[in-house]
């Protein structure tokens, strides 16, 4: 172990780093929690274990970390963070780099021995052995051992679900509409997405086994949809990644895409471009080039995906329901005339331009604006018009207040002429 002084003297190192690359530990086993709070805790201490924890359950967000952040989580002076970093270095647990400035630069985890490779190393055994003596040492074997169940005297009753009812009922009606109503990413699109960017040294943030097409075309989708770019979508897929990088969680990845602010910026705000990402169309659609809202923007994610529109097509619906409400995007609206597209079977820009042109042009007296306000290019009926009325003469006055004082008395409208 490291004395305290050779600790403090490399002190200087994390003094003159203001920040460090962080780098999450690969091929992890299942057991690693286990093996490190068993194995490990002994011999690195609880102090060491808990700074593994930290970087570990940093990594899966973030690729550097500072040194401020390590001390207020660890909640500890220098001394001590220097102190467990050195342990988790001796026991193979951590590597440490420095730059030509003799600054500390990058910090990688490593994956923990699992319970029998940690037994059959040559000084981890003995050290532990040592430390907690022959018959705890004897129960921790006992304890990682796999266990052998003795079933030969089991007969399995289990039930099998059986298909034959959902055969039988089951229709080519019925299989169309599952299909309309369940995404497929993994059918390839035609998405506008820097790959290069996304892919560029990402061996270890995105490993190859995730890079399927189904995978790949989704992560494609949704930039498209919420208009991040591939830097952006780096990050916030390295905060998706779950069980040592083995899955991305997707309803993890969305969420954070629904809410951020960083929308990637188009390289030329045009408002009749149709056929550029939804996000970036109504940033240059709308007045001031006010921001989307995260409302707007999961709209736009659930139309594509119910109704698999184009961005062509979304945009030419956005575009009508912002015209019919004065610029105002109302989101009952556009799920309205959406759902009305959709049903008229329209797939392209022009069929909808000629299926609007055709549509009656009316308001409902149930107002979505909080103005109350009629679009201009609404049409409304004649009657709706405020007319001047004529001025009654002495004789209709005589007979409204006739009939008024005898509905007064009890008297019933249909006597009085």
């Amino acid at each position: 172990m490291a004395n305290v002084t050779s600790v403090i003297e490399n002190q200087e190192l994390y003094r003159t780093s203001q920040a460090m690359q962080l780098v999450q530990a690969s091929n992890i086993s299942a057991t690693w929690w286990s093996d490190l709070s068993l194995l490990y805790r002994p011999l690195i201490g609880p102090e060491a274990l808990q700074f593994y924890f930290i970087l570990q359950s940093v990594a899966l967000y973030r690729n550097d970390v500072s040194l401020s952040e390590l001390r207020q989580w660890m909640n500890c002076s220098n001394s001590v963070l220097h102190m467990v970093r050195i342990r988790l270095e001796q026991y193979n647990l951590l590597r440490t780099f420095q730059n030509q400035e003799a600054e500390i630069c990058k910090l990688q985890l490593c994956a923990p021995l699992t319970g029998q490779q940690f037994l059959e190393h040559a000084v981890f055994a003995r050290a532990l052995f040592n430390k907690i003596g022959e018959e705890q040492f004897g129960n921790l074997v006992e304890l990682i051992q796999p266990k052998i169940e003795e079933n030969d005297h089991l007969q399995e009753i289990s039930q099998v679900l059986s298909t034959k009812a959902l055969e039988e009922s089951w229709t080519s009606d019925a299989e169309k509409m599952l299909q309309s109503l369940t995404p497929r990413w993994d059918q390839p699109q035609d998405y506008d997405f820097d790959w290069k960017t996304f892919l560029d040294n990402a061996e270890r943030l995105f490993p190859a086994r995730l890079r399927t097409p189904e995978n790949l075309n989704r992560i494609a989708y949704l930039a498209n949809v919420y208009g991040v770019s591939a830097a952006d979508m780096r990050v916030k897929l390295s905060r998706s990644l779950r069980d040592g990088r083995t899955w991305i969680d997707f309803d993890h990845l969305t969420s954070q895409l629904a809410t951020t602010t960083k929308i990637e910026k188009p390289q030329q705000a045009d408002p009749s471009d149709y056929s550029q990402k939804p996000v970036h169309f109504l940033q240059a659609r709308q007045k001031g080039n006010a921001k989307v809202l995260p409302s707007e923007r999961k709209m736009i994610d659930e139309l594509i995906r119910q109704y698999e529109f184009s961005n062509e097509l979304i945009n030419t619906i956005l575009d009508y329901a912002m015209e019919t409400n004065q610029g105002q995007l109302i989101v009952p609206i556009v799920n309205t005339i959406a759902n009305n597209v959709a049903r008229n079977n329209i797939k392209t820009r022009d069929e909808a331009l000629e299926f609007f042109s055709k549509a009656p042009k009316k308001i409902s007296k149930r107002k979505y604006s909080s103005r109350n306000t009629i679009p201009e290019s609404i049409t409304l009926p004649k009657w709706y018009e405020v007319k001047e009325s004529e001025k009654g003469t002495d004789e209709d006055v005589a007979k409204i207040l006739a009939l008024q004082e005898e509905l007064l008395k009890g008297g019933s409208s249909h006597g009085t002429d």
